[in-house]
């Protein structure tokens, strides 16, 4: 979805070390840019570095020619073996967030709507909303992936939740950061 290792890292590892066990034909990404991972590294925008994930993720690309790389863009549709792909938001150079700029990705199959939002923010939910609607059917979905790992910082979930209105919401992270950093935690100040 973005150029941070947690979510890039496990995929450069399967094709540096297991491709002879886990085929991967088609890879769909948001598609940054090196100058804009540069960017990001030399205004603090996080710990890691997008540059080193970036030109890792850009050396997998160039290595695995026998795997379609397809970057994703707003409004591009895809179809996977009977999974309709709607992505809702992508890279855009003008947003200056890495988080904000994360692949959000709409999968239809069977009836059954999921909400792939990688590490979106606030920002994020107000440029589809304002995109979208607010009361356009495309925001119904079934499940939802919590965006940054249900993490609270960076995005209230408020106003993604009361558009999409799921049934099940997905929190993908270990159960330390969901004891420590996510929407478990109760702070007090």
């Amino acid at each position: 979805t973005h150029p941070h290792f947690d979510h890039v890292g496990a995929f450069i590892e399967i094709m540096d070390s297991y491709k002879a066990e886990i085929t991967v034909k088609n890879v769909y990404y948001s598609p940054f840019t090196a100058a804009f991972c540069r960017w990001a590294n030399t205004s603090n925008q996080v710990d890691t570095s997008e540059v080193l994930v970036y030109d890792e993720f850009e050396r997998v690309k160039t290595q695995n020619t026998d795997v379609v790389f397809r970057a994703m863009r707003r409004d591009d549709r895809a179809s996977v073996d009977g999974i309709n792909i709607l992505c809702m938001n992508s890279f855009d150079e003008n947003v200056r967030d890495v988080n904000s700029n994360s692949l959000v990705l709409r999968l239809e199959t069977s009836g059954v709507v999921i909400l792939v939002t990688g590490d979106i923010t606030d920002v994020s939910v107000d440029r589809m909303r304002n995109y979208y609607g607010a009361d356009n059917a495309l925001w119904h979905a079934d499940i939802v992936q919590a965006p940054h790992h249900g993490y609270v910082a960076g995005i209230s979930n408020t106003r993604l939740y009361e558009m999409t209105n799921p049934k099940y919401v997905l929190v993908d992270c270990s159960t330390y950061e969901y004891t420590y950093n996510s929407v478990n935690v109760v702070t007090h100040e």
